[in-house]
């Protein structure tokens, strides 16, 4: 005898029924805009404090920045933020601005300085995924005592530590990417209508900006579940009664995952080093080796530089960091040969050859995880898996035994 199903596993239904419908309008609508097509997305550059975020802001902000359009820009800025006392037509400005030694109470690098030709200044400390140094603040505070001390993150986060009281005491702002910097890109983009290649940078980069805090269309288009998910009380039970597994739905795609890496390794001769657990952890890794990597105290490796599935690196680590890698340089330079993305920073005391994983899998949100319920992120960390795999056998061959003569 068939049960029909329950209110709450009906509801159930309903709801992700509608979350599909949802999401392919979206999609479409995404497509239609143009949204999906975001250089910084492509290079895989778009959640890099210091590479990216610093250095486009930082030219938007310089009166001699390469838009050419003077002090606009900065004057659209301090007034955003309602700086006074700042005079933008003979400021200058410096990215990584060097204070000195790092001591208990003084020294660092600054992220962003803007100095006026009346001694006075601006400092914006960003991060959009990076921690807080021990003390940067009050250290860039005893820089400077007059100084514009901005906090710069994706949402206006306090610094970790932080009370509100605590900020107010060193006279730092808090200031967000969600709201300021893109009400400020927004009114940029206008002030350089006439000018398309800076006007479709700027765009470019405020689409980056919507994505990062949550406000692409796409996301936009969630207000429209939520709305359904609060309409009435059954929904919302099966709302969270859905929310409630989530942490299981990600175990079994760990699992999931799990097997296919080990096929992974079948088909690349490789042997799988432990199985996949808490991946969500700082520095929690996936690795395989063969005896001559063992032999040259290597391994093959996948790892979260961050937690929470974020920061995924891929390259040869060291099994003891403190012991030799005697082929550490021939690796390095066959795996630059391979792997075009390589890390700038490569080799570490770790790793001797290693690059960032690329978008959309090198930071996982839902989209990674559909990729590993496809079977397209297996796919993708396989072939990463051949070439590595290659590059071992070039470097350190497998010792071949010889037979003895009778």
């Amino acid at each position: 005898m068939q049960t029909s199903a329950t209110p709450t596993s009906q509801r159930i239904l309903e709801l992700l029924q509608f979350a599909e419908a949802e999401r392919r309008h979206a999609e479409t609508l995404a497509r239609a805009t143009g949204e999906h097509f975001n250089i910084f997305k492509i290079l895989g550059i778009g959640h890099y404090e210091v590479r990216t975020h610093s250095p486009i802001l930082g030219d938007l902000l310089n009166p001699k920045g390469s838009h050419g359009q003077g002090d606009t820009f900065l004057r659209l800025f301090i007034n955003q933020l309602d700086v006074k006392d700042f005079d933008p037509a003979s400021a200058r400005l410096e990215l990584e601005y060097h204070i000195g030694t790092v001591t208990d109470k003084s020294g660092g690098r600054i992220d962003i300085v803007i100095l006026d030709g009346n001694g006075h200044a601006i400092f914006i400390e960003n991060k959009i995924y990076a921690g807080d140094q021990e003390k940067q603040l009050q250290r860039y505070r005893e820089r400077d005592a007059q100084a514009h001390l901005l906090y710069l993150t994706l949402q206006g986060d306090l610094p970790a530590g932080f009370t509100e009281e605590r900020l107010q005491n060193i006279r730092a702002i808090r200031i967000s990417y969600a709201i300021h910097i893109r009400d400020w890109l927004v009114a940029c983009r206008k002030e350089a209508a006439s000018l398309p290649q800076v006007r479709e940078t700027i765009s470019q980069y405020l689409h980056l900006i919507r994505e990062l805090t949550g406000q692409s269309l796409t996301q936009f288009m969630n207000k429209e579940l939520i709305n359904k998910i609060t309409d009435d009380e059954d929904s919302l039970s099966a709302y969270f009664a859905l929310a409630s597994e989530l942490e299981n739905v990600k175990v079994a795609l760990m699992a999931k995952l799990d097997v296919q890496l080990d096929d992974a390794a079948k088909a690349t001769f490789l042997h799988r080093d432990g199985r996949i657990e808490d991946l969500h952890v700082k520095y929690s890794s996936i690795y395989f080796t063969t005896e001559s990597l063992t032999k040259h105290n290597l391994r093959i490796g996948f790892i979260f530089d961050r937690g929470g599935f974020q920061d995924l690196d891929f390259g040869f680590m060291k099994i003891d960091k403190d012991k030799p890698c005697d082929i550490g340089e021939k690796l390095l330079t066959t795996f630059r040969e391979q792997f075009p993305t390589f890390s700038p920073t490569t080799p570490t005391d770790w790793w001797p050859a290693w690059a960032d994983f690329e978008p959309p899998y090198g930071y996982w949100n839902s989209e990674a995880f559909q990729a590993i319920a496809s079977g397209e992120l297996a796919a993708n960390m396989k072939n990463k898996l051949i070439i590595m795999s290659n590059i071992a056998k070039l470097v350190c061959p497998d010792e071949v035994p010889t037979s003895k003569n009778s």
